[in-house]
């Protein structure tokens, strides 16, 4: 999927890792399965929850 993205835009597009730091001009992706999280350090934690089971203030809408 980045591979994808990343020949429609200027931006840096990856597939995020767990402890990724957010850098400005990339687009982030999660990896098939796993849910992609910002943690208030700026850093990304990826899980294999059930959607379902997060709480109504942690689900967004895919962009």
């Amino acid at each position: 999927m980045a591979e994808i993205l990343a020949r429609r835009t200027c931006l840096k597009v990856k597939q995020a890792q767990a402890g990724d730091r957010l850098a400005p001009a990339t687009v982030y992706i999660a990896p098939p399965d796993r849910h992609l999280l910002i943690n208030t350090d700026g850093t990304l934690s990826l899980t294999q929850s059930e959607f379902s089971t997060f709480p109504a203030s942690f689900r967004r809408s895919v962009i």
